[in-house]
């Protein structure tokens, strides 16, 4: 087995586009949380979670290459695992997380996905982040956490911890997700997961439904928040997203995800009426300088594109 190379990707390796790129994923992600409470209105959180999943593995099938199950006998460790993460784990948390918080408050939690990613890049020695990167990242989570804290967030429940839960979900789906982008496109590689999770997600879905008989009535809203969350937030935010985590790296790129509470509370602020002040937005005008100052940061990526996490899976 060869040794890894080691490369750095210093400030200007990840260009503009790519960053733009990754923005725009993370502004279709930032909605997932108001649509699933737009959601969760009329049908529980098992309704909702197999109903995303299986609408996007529909739409997925009809997208997906028949080479590309191939990727799945090739990396089965990776892709099982992003997988369940993507098309099942969060879903499922993440339903069960909104009954309990406000859409607002729930991203704060998501907010810690960044950080997971960087500790198990940095773990697993793919990826190695420099001093001031560390710096301005935990600047960054300090500025969020401090957020959380300020609207509330020292308590800590049932919902917090499904939504905790479900950012490692999602930390898992992103970093598997991102090496296989390397090796197919993002487009295929989303579509894989959700089609090799179709056949849970249909069961699952048939299995709520029959529990809801009679079905009750299902107002507009509720359609549309699952139509967003099975088209957007399942499938199409994840075609730029990948492709922006393998190009840009997933330590840096991870970092933009800081973002998505603050688009989610501007969001919740004007789908669901929930509060916003002058802090919120002085708070992530920080943590938008703070991402600009992580763009010129060292990192060093010491696996090449498509590697495996050493130790994490196979």
């Amino acid at each position: 087995m060869e040794e890894p190379s080691h490369t750095s990707t210093g400030g200007t390796s990840a260009s503009l586009g790519v960053y733009g790129l990754a923005f725009l994923a993370v502004a279709a992600f930032a909605l997932t949380l108001p649509a699933t409470r737009f959601a969760l209105h009329d049908v529980g959180p098992l309704t909702v979670a197999f109903a995303r999943a299986s609408l996007a593995g529909l739409i997925a099938l009809t997208v997906l290459k028949r080479e590309t199950f191939a990727l799945a006998r090739q990396r089965p460790g990776q892709t099982l695992l992003a997988t369940f993460g993507t098309a099942i784990g969060f879903p499922l948390l993440a339903s069960f997380g909104m009954q309990r918080v406000p859409a607002a408050h729930g991203a704060l939690i998501i907010a810690g996905i960044p950080m997971v990613i960087t500790i198990l890049n940095r773990l697993a020695g793919r990826e190695r982040p420099g001093p001031a990167f560390w710096a301005f990242s935990l600047a960054a989570a300090g500025l969020v956490a401090a957020h959380a804290l300020r609207q509330g967030g020292a308590g800590f429940g049932f919902g917090h911890l499904f939504l905790l839960l479900a950012s490692v979900c999602a930390a898992l789906s992103y970093i598997y997700g991102g090496i296989l982008a390397g090796l197919a496109r993002p487009l295929q590689v989303i579509c894989l997961q959700l089609v090799l999770a179709l056949p849970v997600s249909l069961l699952g879905l048939a299995v709520s439904l029959a529990a809801l008989e009679p079905l009750p009535p299902i107002a507009s809203a509720s359609w549309l928040g699952v139509a967003y969350l099975g088209l957007v937030s399942q499938l199409g935010g994840f075609i730029p997203w990948y492709f922006a985590l393998d190009r840009g790296g997933m330590t840096r790129m991870s970092q933009v995800q800081l973002l998505q509470p603050f688009l989610t509370v501007l969001a919740s602020a004007w789908l669901l009426s929930e509060p916003l002040d002058a802090a919120t937005l002085a708070t992530a005008a920080g943590v938008v300088g703070l991402i600009v100052c992580m763009r010129r940061a060292q990192v060093v990526r010491a696996l090449p594109r498509g590697a495996e996490l050493a130790g994490l899976a196979e």
